[in-house]
């Protein structure tokens, strides 16, 4: 629930799947409360038909799968465990039609049947558990060897661009599009594209409402899950609680956050940067031996001093997101070699 909350506000454009997820969880609680009344049952009858009780834990799983689709639907695929789910649902299904098909022909007794079927329950229970924990420890070891990347915020995985243009446009009566912002300190009348950027941060509906680029959280869900991820962000330390907020309502998954504002980000002991500001890249490179991943923008076109970096393959310079696995697996095996 802390990581991936439900959102029931007024302006959330997913609403309706938050919701359905509030009805899906609250149906998934009230069976668990069915088969404790259902299982009295065999307490009052040793020998009596308990096919309600374990067609409960059919409807069960079945309340799993529907909430997992809707976090899904809300958060990306990191979400939940749909294959493991799915499985033991088919699991279940099985164990209701045999039970049922035993109890028919009273091949076994009635007691022996229930209280059989009663323990293979549980034992199916706990290893739906003990292999939903086995899966969390082996994604755990896959990223511990896997590489340390730092991911910028604004200009990577949002698009800080878009929102401040319209305040620009009411306070300094300048219009501009996206494609116009070729500096990062592009003048605009007494003031610049960096300082109304950071003006717009004081006030939170700007970084909560701010889009993200396109790939963004299914490129960050291909690498979160092999790799370990700091989001590392030069926005101003009190907004790191407004950013946590939209990172999960983004369902961007990550490993730490750091607001670094003026610190370098050479001291995070990262493997690889990926970054949109060349100053940051530059820094990266020349104090450490990673490898850095520029994301193009209209800000970053004077790469003079980076040709070197690209040559000896520590530096790329990429166009869409979805170009980024790929180096990163390069990178990675570089490493290993």
């Amino acid at each position: 629930m802390e990581k991936r909350p439900y959102n029931l506000g007024a302006g959330e454009p997913l609403r309706i799947y938050h919701t359905l997820r509030v009805f899906s969880d609250v149906l998934v609680v009230t069976l668990y409360a069915y088969i404790l009344f259902a299982i009295k049952k065999f307490s009052d009858d040793a020998s009596g038909d308990i096919s309600g009780f374990i067609l409960g834990f059919v409807y069960i799983y079945a309340g799993y799968l529907i909430s997992g689709t809707l976090r899904r639907k809300v958060y990306g695929r990191l979400a939940s465990k749909i294959g493991l789910i799915f499985n033991f649902e088919i699991i279940f299904f099985a164990f209701y039609f045999i039970y049922a098909y035993l109890f028919k022909l009273e091949l076994i007794k009635g007691a022996a049947l229930n209280t059989g079927a009663i323990a293979l329950l549980f034992a199916t229970m706990v290893l739906y558990r003990f292999w939903r924990s086995r899966s969390v420890e082996k994604g755990r070891k896959k990223k511990k060897a896997g590489l340390r990347i730092g991911i910028d915020v604004d200009g990577v995985i949002a698009n800080q661009i878009t929102g401040v243009i319209p305040r620009i446009k009411s306070r300094l009566g300048i219009s501009l599009s996206y494609q116009d912002v070729v500096h990062w300190k592009m003048p605009l009348a007494q003031s610049s594209i960096d300082k109304e950027i950071v003006l717009a941060m004081e006030d939170s509906s700007y970084i909560r409402s701010m889009p993200m680029h396109p790939f963004a959280r299914a490129i960050l869900d291909d690498l979160y899950e092999e790799n370990n991820i700091s989001i590392i962000t030069a926005r101003p330390p009190h907004t790191e609680s407004w950013t946590r907020l939209w990172l999960t309502k983004q369902g961007i998954s990550y490993d730490n956050l750091y607001s670094v504002q003026e610190k370098e980000k050479s001291l995070y002991a990262l493997e690889l940067l990926i970054d949109d500001y060349i100053g940051n890249i530059m820094e990266f490179l020349d104090k450490t031996t990673g490898s850095a991943i520029l994301v193009n923008q209209p800000w970053n076109q004077e790469r003079g001093g980076l040709s070197e970096y690209i040559e000896k393959q520590r530096l790329w310079v990429v166009s869409s997101l979805s170009e980024v696995p790929g180096i990163v697996e390069l990178v990675k095996r570089r490493r290993n070699s």
